[in-house]
């Protein structure tokens, strides 16, 4: 009956244990991450139409992320890689509605513990009229 009882609260206790070491933790610093228009370069057409164009891919980059900053906690490649994988979705969602030539790049940004912006991705977006 002791080995019963002994057992039954080791089995117990290790289960605890288990479940405290796979869990994440919620101490984790976030990662912060923003989006910006990196360059536009246009060749021709409408400037407006552009700016347009640019409006389009600023607004579904935001939906995306709610806002124009992120906080993503967790390790830093697994909260890049959500940063990113986000960022892409949102860019390759926008259909441009052209009226203009050239190219404007939009750019992923992390600002890393000691306030350096590092860029880690980007998408450059190409109208030929």
């Amino acid at each position: 009956m002791k080995k019963s009882i002994f057992y039954s609260l080791f089995v117990f206790a290790m289960a605890v244990i288990a479940v405290g070491f796979a869990s994440c933790s919620d101490d984790d610093d976030p990662y912060f991450y923003t989006f910006q228009l990196a360059s536009e370069n246009l060749t021709g057409g409408s400037e407006d139409a552009m700016d347009l164009d640019i409006s389009l891919v600023e607004n579904a980059v935001t939906q995306e992320f709610n806002g124009k900053v992120v906080a993503i906690k967790g390790s830093k490649d697994a909260c890049d890689k959500e940063a990113i994988s986000r960022f892409n979705k949102a860019c390759e969602s926008v259909t441009l509605k052209g009226g203009w030539k050239g190219d404007f790049t939009y750019t992923l940004f992390i600002t890393g513990d000691k306030g350096m912006t590092q860029q880690i991705a980007n998408k450059k977006f190409t109208m030929s009229e």
